[in-house]
C-alpha cells in the first residue's frame, strides 16, 4: 500500500507526460476535448527488441463517484512474435492508439484534475523533523490554468520563465529544476 501522499507525488511525474507547459515532446499524445487538455498520466514501453510496444495511463478522477474512472493501457505488437517495421517505439504507436481511445470515450465527459491530499504540505513539512534532511524535492503542476485568462496569461508567463531560466542555468552549466519541480530547502542548507 502505498501513501497519498507517494501516489500524487507519482502521479503527478507521470501527468507531466502529457502536459504540454512540461514535456512539450510526449504531450502530442495529451487528451483533449474541444481546446481543453484532459489533465492524463502516461508511460510508454519498448521491449528491447520493439516486438512489444505498450502505453498505460489513467485519467483524473472524476468529482461525481458516480461516473466511470478510466485507466487504459495499449498494447501493439505482432501475433507471430515478430517484429514491427524498423523504427518504431511506443510513442508513436501504441500511444497513438491509447491516446485515440480515450479521447472518443471521455468526449463530453466533465474534465476532472489531480488533486493533492490536504495534508500534502503538512507531510512535506514533517520530513524536516528529521535534523539531516536539508531538502525535500517535491512537485507542483497548475490546477487552474485553464480557468480564466488570467490564469492562462500567468501560466503562459511562468512557463516563458522557466524556458529561459533553465536554458540560461544549462548554458552556464548551473544547477536547475526541471520544470513543474518544487521543494522546501533547510535555511542551513544555503547560509
Amino acid at each position: 500500500m502505498v501513501s497519498p501522499q507517494a501516489a500524487f507525488v507519482m502521479t503527478d511525474i507521470i501527468a507531466g507526460n502529457t502536459d504540454p507547459a512540461q514535456n512539450p515532446f510526449w504531450s502530442k499524445r495529451a487528451i483533449y476535448d474541444g481546446n481543453t487538455r484532459r489533465p492524463a498520466t502516461l508511460k510508454t514501453g519498448t521491449t528491447n527488441d520493439t516486438k512489444d510496444l505498450t502505453a498505460m495511463g489513467y485519467l483524473a478522477p472524476p468529482t461525481d463517484p458516480q461516473a466511470p474512472a478510466f485507466v487504459v493501457g495499449a498494447w501493439m505488437g505482432n501475433s507471430d512474435n515478430s517484429a514491427p517495421p524498423g523504427g518504431v517505439v511506443s510513442l508513436e504507436t501504441a500511444a497513438s492508439l491509447w491516446q485515440s481511445f480515450l479521447t472518443a470515450a471521455t468526449k463530453g465527459q466533465p474534465i476532472a484534475d489531480f488533486v493533492p491530499p490536504p495534508d500534502f504540505l503538512t507531510r512535506t513539512v514533517d520530513y524536516f523533523a528529521d535534523p539531516s534532511v536539508g531538502v525535500v524535492q517535491t512537485r507542483w503542476s497548475y490546477l487552474n490554468r485553464d480557468y480564466s485568462l488570467l490564469t492562462e496569461v500567468e501560466a503562459m508567463l511562468l512557463d516563458g520563465h522557466f524556458i529561459l531560466e533553465h536554458g540560461a542555468r544549462s548554458r552556464a552549466g548551473y544547477f536547475f529544476n526541471f520544470n513543474g519541480t518544487a521543494g522546501i530547502l533547510r535555511k542551513k542548507m544555503i547560509a
